[in-house]
């Protein structure tokens, strides 16, 4: 009886944050522009009726429950609410909800300052999310630096040492200002208007496995996958009429997000047993698909015939060999979504080092554009003409989401490797992608990612799947098999 009451208390925050997350794609999507204000409070008060029921309601519910009577699936689910619970009762309600509200209106002041060049509009409330963040640091804990207790959010378990230490010799060995000679031709660059680019979009991402009768594709500022249910997935991306490369491989990423969404399980909503594992978990999902499916040779043969096929007035006798060689170009570039797949962990590092750095205390925001500056030239050997191309690219620090982007360079990491195990697995794998047959891909990702939930940690996940702990070298050998300098 108690583990039935257990498991309806945690659908119901369930279906809370379902609410939450609908009222925050909406604001990104079609919210008025002068609503910012009122949304933002109601988003509190959800956040603020979450953290309740996440913590006094619950912890009284785990209480009489008999933990060691259990079967396994139900044990690993309470195991890891007990776990989730010492860390929430860590964080005030005021705290939580304050985090959220401010959240809400700095996203709303990010996306103007963006579009006017104007870091001075966002600033101040970037700020107070900083030290709002540090407040939160400063009550979960944390042995080292305080920047430790939030990239457990997204990775559990892990440091900034941790990090350091896979990260460097990747970026040791990708430091290098180097590039191909730049393609002649790329068939990408014409102009196409937003509405065939989004229709294209749309018959695409169908072929990649996404189903509409559970989710949608809309515009926005910066491209993001939003979860409302388990089957509802909306998914937005961001276009440019002279280049489809632009909207195309943000679309492919936020479909990785998507599948992963829609493969989860459907049942004990609300439990770890239907949760993502982890945003490193998220972003293998959605760098395996834009990078190790989306970028190889077969792959460009599968998106020769579908260009073709969709966009017949824009493209004909497309050479996938000219395709990937485009979408292969190493050159240092501006910005983060845009880069290839050599440099763009050189982003990473620089974005987690200024981030590391701002809720240490060892720098400012108002430090942040020249530092931002200074290390792009650093790592990438150009600089940003302003800030909108500069340290106001990302949405992440408007949304409060400090230590999110060392996940990226670690989800790349887990994708190299899965991917590389996946061709082991299946003699016939680059044929069948060239078909764009990926049902044997989406069928062996639900049975050794997806339904694993967030029963285990996410190396645990990786070395079931792959008979192999994450060894970095995986993508270092990945990348070397098309980029001869690496």
């Amino acid at each position: 009886m108690s583990l039935t009451k257990l498991y309806q208390h945690l659908e119901k925050i369930y279906h809370l944050n379902s609410i939450s997350s609908l009222l925050s794609w909406d604001q990104e999507t079609y919210m008025p522009e002068k609503a910012y204000a009122h949304r933002a409070k109601q988003m509190g008060v959800i956040a603020g009726l979450v953290h309740y029921y996440k913590t006094v309601e619950l912890r009284e519910i785990l209480k009489d429950i008999p933990i060691h009577e259990l079967h396994e699936t139900d044990r690993l689910i309470v195991q890891k609410i007990q776990y989730d619970l010492e860390k929430w009762l860590k964080i005030p309600e005021k705290l939580a909800v304050e985090i959220t509200e401010v959240s809400s209106q700095a996203q709303y002041h990010w996306d103007k300052a963006k579009k006017n060049n104007d870091f001075p509009l966002f600033a101040p409330y970037l700020s107070k999310l900083v030290s709002l963040k540090i407040e939160e640091a400063n009550c979960l804990g944390y042995e080292d630096c305080p920047y430790d207790a939030l990239l457990d959010h997204y990775e559990n378990g892990l440091k900034s040492s941790d990090f350091e230490r896979i990260i460097k010799p990747v970026v040791q060995q990708l430091y290098q200002k180097q590039s191909y000679e730049k393609p002649q031709h790329n068939p990408f660059h014409q102009f196409i208007p937003v509405a065939e680019q989004l229709a294209f979009a749309n018959q695409f991402i169908q072929d990649l496995g996404f189903d509409f009768t559970r989710g949608r594709q809309d515009l926005s500022s910066h491209p993001f996958s939003n979860a409302i249910s388990v089957h509802d997935v909306r998914i937005t991306t961001r276009i440019h009429e002279n280049d489809l490369q632009y909207m195309l491989y943000s679309t492919i990423h936020e479909t990785g997000h998507a599948l992963y969404e829609l493969g989860l399980n459907d049942t004990l909503l609300g439990t770890p047993f239907s949760e993502p594992c982890s945003l490193t978990i998220h972003e293998s999902q959605s760098r395996f698909w834009e990078n190790n499916i989306g970028r190889s040779l077969p792959f460009c043969k599968f998106l020769a015939r579908k260009l073709e096929e969709y966009l017949p007035k824009y493209f004909h006798n497309v050479n996938p060999y000219e395709l990937f060689e485009v979408l292969n170009f190493v050159k240092p570039s501006l910005i983060r979504t845009e880069s290839d797949e050599v440099t763009y962990h050189l982003h990473i590092a620089l974005r987690f080092e200024l981030e590391k750095a701002l809720i240490n205390q060892e720098i400012s925001v108002q430090d942040l554009p020249a530092l931002w500056n200074e290390k792009v030239s650093n790592y990438l050997g150009i600089t940003p003409p302003n800030d909108t191309f500069g340290v106001l690219q990302d949405v992440h620090w408007s949304a409060g989401l400090f230590g999110y982007f060392p996940t990226y360079s670690l989800g790349s990491f887990y994708a190299a490797q899965i991917y590389l195990h996946l061709q082991s697995l299946f003699p016939d794998f680059d044929e069948q992608t060239e078909k764009g047959n990926f049902g044997f891909i989406h069928q062996w990702l639900k049975e050794n990612i997806y339904s694993k939930g967030r029963l285990y940690f996410s190396h645990e996940i990786l070395e079931q799947a792959t008979g192999k702990p994450l060894e970095a070298n995986a993508f270092l050998n990945y990348i070397s098999s098309k980029i001869t300098w690496v």
